[in-house]
């Protein structure tokens, strides 16, 4: 593999003498991570994260064909002024590495739990909530991305494909019952679509003393109503048996 990364790099412009340290890295629930260094001819290291898909991996019905079209994704996402690594190049098509792409490895923390209790964090804390929301506010407002073709789904699609799931399983529950006619009774009036990451919470962000550094994982990108990426970062699950605070763990709703 690290020959192909190294033909990448070097096809993509990186004064690239030699690829060391490529090892595996541990979390990612889809896609394989793998940490390396690209030497430069003058002995100098720039960090770097592989992103791909397992060789015998499955693509998500409902998120991105490709890792590469993950990584044009981020390059928007950048551009309009959202935290995210820089891709400096990606794996060609039919490369030996597979499908995927290469970023700036960013220090800090992603793991949920660690980011709501790490005493280091405490004062990143107190404005995360109100920087995810200035962070969902350039992503919503970004452009360019007509061209990607990305899933188009509203609110009504959406209930409409969890009440399809729920009827196909056979499963007979009140609760579901009274929570889908709820739903539909009371669906927001839907104004726009906008490009959203489709996964926006605690545990897809790196974390440091100053803030959120970096927003990760793009792979459920689609197209939406905004209040989507709001709504999904305030799910009880990724509080992390923090309920009192519904931005994430870390903060209020006001200040989002």
């Amino acid at each position: 593999m690290a020959q192909a990364i190294l033909d990448a790099a070097r096809a993509a412009g990186l004064d690239a003498a030699a690829i060391s340290g490529l090892k595996r890295l541990s979390g990612g629930a889809s896609k394989e991570t793998w940490a390396f260094d690209v030497e430069a001819s003058d002995g100098s290291r720039r960090e770097l994260v592989l992103r791909r898909q397992p060789p015998d991996g499955r693509f998500s019905s409902q998120g991105l064909d490709s890792v590469s079209r993950e990584a044009a994704i981020v390059r928007i996402a950048g551009a309009a002024g959202v935290p995210v690594p820089d891709v400096p190049f990606e794996l060609p098509e039919g490369s030996p590495g597979g499908d995927g792409y290469a970023m700036d490895r960013i220090a800090g923390e992603t793991i949920g739990v660690r980011i709501l209790k790490l005493p280091e964090l405490a004062s990143a804390r107190e404005g995360m909530a109100r920087h995810c929301g200035e962070i969902l506010a350039r992503l919503h407002a970004a452009t360019n991305y007509a061209e990607l073709g990305l899933r188009s789904q509203g609110s009504q699609d959406a209930l409409a494909a969890l009440e399809q799931r729920y009827r196909d399983s056979g499963q007979v529950r009140p609760v579901f019952d009274y929570a889908l006619r709820w739903l539909s009774d009371n669906l927001p009036k839907e104004n726009k679509r906008v490009l959203l990451h489709g996964d926006f919470r605690n545990g897809n962000l790196i974390v440091g003393p100053d803030g959120i550094r970096s927003v990760l994982d793009w792979e459920l990108a689609h197209i939406g109503p905004p209040a989507y990426d709001l709504a999904w970062l305030c799910v009880p699950s990724w509080r992390f048996q923090r309920p009192e605070l519904p931005v994430g763990g870390f903060g209020s709703r006001e200040d989002l």
